[in-house]
């Protein structure tokens, strides 16, 4: 027989085979969880090197995002939280938002006493659901006792490529965001907003609909008509976009130091906002 004791490697986890058998221990206590599943969906949250810190983790509010670069909420939440219980709070990074397996797993491994009282804030990108989408996916999670935030627009950044955050930050742009935007979406139209927003659309209808209903053809035509509308910004991803526009503002201004990913009175990501002032 050969035991192998590691702190929280998943180059182990990944080289066991269905015979090896893992246990998965908190502060000397044996976590229970389904042994076939837990070790896939920490896998697959790519959140291993964070858990280890879950089970001493004291704040009221545990904040989930699926974004990697979590410096897009922390500009918010530093500048708004008004609540003494936000002090402490973490932004913990995963890749397992949508999955409530992989949430009940993140929230088992808060110490027993701790579970029942901290809010867990789901923060998720809208991409291209629908009201209806969002509303029966926040119905779902609230079923499950985690509070859905959807992002305002598309995604996190989408925020920050808002004309009013960024004539807050650079009065001097304001007669100048129509011409860029203008030109941002005649270079990306084609090769990228529009195939996006149709691959990013059929993959919510995927998730959301029943597949004997998706037609593409459908799907072709909403993207062009959205993508080609005065609104067209609704519809694009932040990510897409927002390097872009801050390399135009630099080169239009003359200013290297244009940052559009910080804070501003006019950042609209209102739900969160109130959330946390109130």
């Amino acid at each position: 027989m050969k035991l192998i004791i590691s702190t929280h490697s998943r180059h182990i986890l990944s080289s066991a085979n269905e015979n090896d058998k893992v246990f998965w221990l908190s502060k000397g206590n044996l976590i229970d969880y389904d042994k076939n599943k837990a070790p896939e969906l920490l896998m697959d949250m790519g959140a291993l090197d964070d858990l280890a810190s879950l089970s001493d983790y004291h704040a009221k509010y545990l904040i989930i995002s699926e974004d990697k670069k979590t410096h897009y909420l922390e500009e918010i939440i530093k500048k708004n939280h008004k609540k003494p219980e936000f002090y402490g709070s973490k932004i913990f990074s995963t890749q397992g938002c949508e999955n409530l397996a992989s949430l009940s797993l993140i929230r088992d491994l808060l110490s027993p006493n701790k579970r029942d009282k901290t809010k867990i804030l789901i923060i998720l990108d809208r991409d291209y659901r629908t009201d209806e989408e969002c509303l029966n996916l926040r119905d779902k999670f609230k079923h499950e006792k985690f509070f859905l935030i959807f992002t305002p627009g598309t995604d996190i950044e989408w925020s920050y490529c808002q004309k009013n955050h960024i004539i807050s930050l650079y009065p001097e742009a304001s007669n100048l965001l129509d011409q860029i935007f203008e030109e941002i979406k005649k270079e990306l139209i084609g090769p990228k907003l529009m195939p996006n927003y149709h691959n990013g659309r059929l993959q919510c209808m995927y998730k959301h609909t029943d597949s004997k209903k998706i037609n593409q053809g459908e799907i072709s035509g909403e993207s062009y008509e959205k993508l080609n509308s005065n609104e067209w910004i609704k519809y694009v991803k932040g990510k897409d976009i927002l390097g872009i526009l801050e390399s135009k503002l630099k080169v239009k201004l003359k200013n290297q130091s244009i940052k559009l990913a910080q804070y501003s009175t006019s950042l609209n990501f209102e739900e969160l906002i109130n959330e946390l002032k109130n």
